[in-house]
Formats: C-alpha cells, sequence, structure tokens
C-alpha cells in the first residue's frame, strides 16, 4: 500500500491559530483605520462647507441664515445649507457626515442628522451670545459641526459659553469629542 499524504490534525490546528492571530492584530487595525478615513473626510467636507459659506457671504454681505427669519427658531438642518445649492450652486451637494450612522433613527430637525450641522451669527451678536471665551471661538461668525466618532453631541454650556469638546485622535479613535470648524 501507498501512504496517502495528508496534514496531521495539530499541523491544522497550529494553522487556524496563526489565523486567528492575524485577524485580532489586522481587525482592530482596520477598524482604526476606518475611523480615521471618516474624520480626515469630515474635516474636508467642513473645509469645503467652509469655502461655499465664505463664496456666499462675498456675494450677499451675509452667511445663509440658520433660523427663520423672525430669529424664533432653527431651521431645520437640510434648510439652512439650501442657498448654497440654490439659485447659485457654490456646492453641487449636500455632503452627508459620515459619523451619523442611525438610519432607523428620527432625523433630528434641530440638531444633528445626516448632514453637517450649521450655525451662523452676525456681527452684532459676538459680545451678546459668544461661543467661547476667547480666540477663534468667541470671534466666529459660523460653526460647521459633527458628533465624531462617538456619535455623541459634546457641546456644553460653561460659564455662559457654547463649548464644544474638540476630538482629538491622539486620545484614540474611539475617543470622547465632536469634529468642528469655526468661521471665517
Amino acid at each position: 500500500m501507498q501512504a496517502q499524504k495528508s496534514f496531521t490534525l495539530i499541523e491544522l490546528l497550529i494553522v487556524v491559530a496563526i489565523i486567528g492571530i492575524l485577524a485580532a492584530i489586522a481587525v482592530p487595525n482596520f477598524l482604526s483605520a476606518q475611523i480615521r478615513a471618516k474624520v480626515a473626510r469630515a474635516e474636508a467636507d467642513m473645509r469645503n462647507i467652509s469655502t461655499a459659506l465664505e463664496s456666499y457671504r462675498l456675494d450677499n454681505n451675509f452667511y445663509p441664515p440658520a433660523s427663520l427669519a423672525d430669529g424664533s427658531t432653527r431651521r431645520k438642518v437640510f434648510d439652512r445649507y439650501v442657498n448654497l445649492t440654490t439659485p447659485v450652486a457654490y456646492m453641487s451637494t449636500i455632503p452627508f457626515d459620515p459619523f451619523f450612522e442611525r438610519p432607523d433613527a428620527q432625523i433630528p430637525t434641530i440638531w444633528g442628522g445626516p448632514v453637517y450641522d450649521y450655525f451662523e451669527r452676525e456681527t452684532s451678536q459676538l459680545k451678546t451670545n459668544p461661543w467661547g471665551p476667547s480666540g477663534k471661538e468667541r470671534n466666529a461668525l459660523y460653526l460647521i459641526h459633527s458628533f465624531g466618532p462617538d456619535g455623541e453631541n459634546s457641546a456644553l454650556n460653561v460659564s455662559d459659553y457654547y463649548t464644544i469638546i474638540p476630538f482629538d485622535l491622539s486620545n484614540g479613535v474611539a475617543s470622547f469629542g465632536d469634529i468642528f470648524r469655526f468661521g471665517p
């Protein structure tokens, strides 16, 4: 009789263990790379929105309103971007927030949602309605906001200032904080 060539059970178990170890190393790295890519996309989208907002302001001398004409309430999130796409296309499409992953949830009308949140304010509101204690926050005329990887709103009212805890990749990809851009 001829001897058949085959793998032993020990050899198969060693191969399965090696594949398991490689998968345990690769999957977290892949997920981390995915989140880093979404953060980069969110930052790039916000730069593009900022450019469109500045172009709109050059043409109209004000930013697109985030509130209704009487200032009583905020417009729906999608409605805040309408002026950037029609009648003059400062942007071809409204970018979607890559961190909005709740398709079953009811889309919030005022805060957050599938697109980046946008708030504007007039120069006259800088002293009466500050967004932060100093620097860009205090003098900003608009804010573009994403909940970030944690999916939670980190905006707080601290000492009568609207404060946002910034997301920082150096704290880990699952850390607390939001991605935002103040402008101009």
